[in-house]
């Protein structure tokens, strides 16, 4: 083991360590100190893949690529993953050959069937990448499938993917075979057909052809392409699924869609515009359970923020603020003012907090009495006989 001193490509000084023989030393030391030093080639390296990544996100961005979720250096290195794998996918399945290969293994392996005739074998590899892009969207999953080869991708994926497209790809026509009360039109219709939509307990689906603006109307309401359907789970923080149908179906017709809403209390309300608009700004209980957070997103007005942080105990907490429980009357009045409201949770703590408060034991209690100077200096002169050393004349202490 050697120690080397030299200077690198890019100009910087610095040690390198070398084993071998001394003739490898030799080759090997000019070799490195022909080469930027370390630090430069993390540089360099950091800044290639942010590149990348940046290219890959704007790439997906432009081909309507549903976001990654995960942590945030999560997403950036899977959207560059998953931009990678599905350029490899992509010119994979465009060799029949090698499909077959995949559905063999398949068969043997689990001894079923995938029933794909020879004609259709492309595009049924073409729907399975399709499916991969759109329901696979954790930045997990492509991160941990990044050194597999696109047999090993698309065998693992084949039994999810036929599993999927037994319970979620209905027939086309039996989805939209509708009654003729269920539609409705708007005074001058704007596009071909109609647009479906089915609701249940807690889902919103949603069937039209592909084009550009039904795409944009689809996605400003937080709807999400799962490969077949256009798909929004309601929750608590979405309002209810009867008005957010009704809001669906208004915003459709208002944009020149025919619509067909089963739900004759949807359609009055689609028509009419009479629902609860959805509320997007919500008080939520702190993860301690003590105090009220409040989720300030980027683009809220300035005069809001200001107004929050003077409440007493306001203080900035990930990309919110946190106000203690006892000024629960002063965030109330800010819900009313700037249009918050309070999550299940946040009432829940609301009202403990208040319950707590108004059934406190109520106590009178009694002032302690302070003792007067004047009665102190009576009752020590009638302890003793004797007179006070600071009251005596000088005459009298000789």
């Amino acid at each position: 083991m050697s120690w080397y001193y030299g200077t690198f490509y890019c100009g910087h000084d610095g040690y390198i360590n070398l084993n071998g023989s001394a003739s490898m030393r030799r080759s090997m030391r000019e070799y490195r100190f022909s080469q930027p030093c370390p630090d430069c080639m993390r540089s360099e390296a950091i800044r290639f893949r942010s590149q990348k990544n940046a290219a890959a996100a704007k790439a997906a961005q432009k081909q309507e690529l549903p976001v990654l979720t995960g942590s945030a250096r999560q997403i950036s290195w899977a959207t560059a993953i998953r931009a990678d794998l599905l350029k490899h996918l992509e010119q994979y399945i465009l060799q029949p050959e090698h499909l077959r290969l995949v559905l063999e293994q398949y068969e043997q392996e689990t001894g079923l069937c995938a029933d794909v005739s020879p004609d259709r074998i492309t595009c049924f590899f073409r729907e399975l990448v399709y499916y991969l892009q759109n329901i696979k969207t954790t930045a997990v999953y492509w991160i941990n499938h990044r050194y597999l080869s696109a047999f090993q991708i698309l065998y693992e994926a084949l039994p999810d993917f036929v599993r999927w497209k037994k319970e979620e790809r209905t027939d086309y026509l039996q989805e939209h075979f509708v009654s003729q009360d269920s539609l409705l039109a708007p005074p001058n219709p704007q596009h071909p057909g109609f647009v479906t939509i089915k609701k249940n307990d807690c889902q919103i689906r949603v069937y039209y052809e592909q084009n550009t603006c039904f795409q944009s109307l689809m996605k400003s309401q937080h709807f999400h392409w799962n490969g077949s359907v256009w798909v929004r789970n309601v929750t608590e923080y979405t309002g209810s699924i009867t008005d957010r149908t009704a809001q669906l179906g208004n915003l459709l017709l208002c944009s020149g869609f025919r619509i067909s809403i089963d739900d004759p209390c949807c359609r009055q309300k689609a028509v009419s515009a009479d629902f609860t608009a959805e509320q997007k700004r919500w008080i939520q209980r702190s993860l301690n359970g003590r105090q009220f957070f409040v989720p300030l997103p980027a683009d809220i007005a300035t005069r809001t923020r200001h107004y929050l942080m003077r409440i007493p105990t306001a203080s900035y907490r990930y990309n919110g603020i946190l106000i203690d429980a006892a000024h629960y009357a002063e965030l109330e009045e800010f819900a009313m003012l700037f249009d918050f409201s309070f999550d299940m949770q946040a009432k829940e703590l609301l009202t403990k907090y208040k319950s707590l408060l108004e059934h406190a034991a109520e106590v009178s209690p009694v002032m302690p009495q302070t003792p007067d100077s004047r009665d102190s200096l009576r009752r020590m002169l009638e302890s003793s006989d004797s007179i006070l050393t600071d009251l005596c004349d000088d005459s009298e202490m000789t």
